[in-house]
């Protein structure tokens, strides 16, 4: 074809190309820029839908040659990196058949040497160990990052205050919520769930004395049905993921497209590429200030110049001051206002 896979994100104003699958069915997100397409090769493309995305437009949409050329070089440079620090988490509602064992694996891969989780459980501390030991010896690997301390609390009592003030709740960087799947139905866990966070909110809010203090709670929150995400809503929780629901999706997304398995193992592979959110200062070569009005295209042009990464979308503002992230935006050529608070999301190579 000719065309680098750089080339492509200015001849699909619908998509985003994201990367390539070879003639060996290999999917490769994120190339190298200067990767030439082959006629063998498919283009992994980030679309709404299969009809909303057609060919390839005959020119570029927007010149990004001329682009660069008017302007200086740029490298990324990340102003607050926050790859593999060290944190202290609470992990609450930990058991053995939910996401716990698999968190706890990620967040030894992507935390520092000396970082502590905390993990409030309502099993007993000899049952939660000997979880743990079994996780590891299926897994073959050990938590070396990450040093785990249990603290328990009667299964019935877990969102009783008296157990939940004897946490250290206004030090932990991250805190993570798991729906508990071993009571009696969705609904009880997602009312558990909830009281809990009412709990730790309380916490937050009112504790003094502690070394360290997060200005913000921003837990995030497994859920089991739509109610809890409204009701979590309501206390101002919009972290919340239903990991049910989230798996069915991806089951129906690789059943229907195999190419899919490979993007989503690259992505979620700790040596792979990954989903990243970035400020646009990253992006600026020397001199350089922000817009102050922005196209997603030329936002495109920003993150390709300085950095080997992918821009998927960015940040926008609700009416009431609330921000959401919206994905592939469709009018890539419409500019809009641009500030110190808005941000890019990205796929970068780690």
């Amino acid at each position: 074809m000719g065309w680098t896979f750089e080339m492509l994100a200015f001849y699909f104003p619908t998509a985003i190309p994201m990367g390539v699958q070879d003639e060996h069915g290999i999917c490769h997100v994120n190339p190298n820029r200067p990767r030439k397409i082959k006629d063998t090769d498919s283009i992994i493309m980030l679309a709404e839908d299969d009809d909303t995305f057609g060919k390839a437009k005959q020119e570029p949409f927007w010149d990004f040659e001329a682009w660069t050329k008017s302007r200086s070089q740029a490298s990324f440079k990340e102003a607050d990196p926050n790859d593999n620090e060290r944190a202290t988490v609470l992990l609450c509602n930990f058991f053995d058949r939910g996401v716990g064992c698999a968190l706890l694996f990620a967040l030894d891969e992507m935390l520092a040497a000396g970082s502590e989780v905390d993990i409030f459980t309502g099993l007993e501390q000899e049952e939660c160990k000997h979880i743990l030991e079994n996780a590891q010896l299926r897994a073959g690997k050990t938590l070396t990052n990450i040093a785990i301390t249990i603290h328990y609390a009667p299964p019935r009592s877990m969102a009783s205050m008296h157990y939940i003030e004897r946490l250290r709740v206004r030090s932990y960087d991250h805190i993570f919520v798991l729906a508990d799947r071993e009571t009696e139905s969705y609904e009880k866990a997602d009312t558990k769930t909830v009281a809990m966070i009412i709990q730790l909110r309380h916490l937050m809010d009112n504790a003094h004395g502690d070394s360290k203090v997060v200005s913000t709670f921003n837990p995030v929150v497994e859920t089991c049905t739509s109610i809890a995400e409204e009701q979590l809503a309501m206390c101002g929780i919009t972290n919340v993921v239903n990991t049910s629901l989230l798996l069915s999706r991806v089951l129906a997304l690789v059943t229907m497209k195999q190419v899919s398995h490979g993007v989503l193992m690259d992505l979620l592979s700790i040596d792979g590429n990954n989903l990243d959110i970035q400020d646009l200062q990253a992006y600026l070569g020397k001199g350089e200030r922000l817009p102050a009005e922005l196209s997603f295209a030329e936002a495109t042009s920003y993150v390709h110049r300085a950095a080997q990464q992918i821009l998927i979308g960015w940040t926008q503002e609700r009416e009431d001051g609330s921000t959401e992230y919206i994905i592939n935006p469709k009018k890539k050529l419409e500019t809009r206002p641009w500030h110190a608070g808005c941000r890019l999301l990205v796929i970068k190579d780690v």
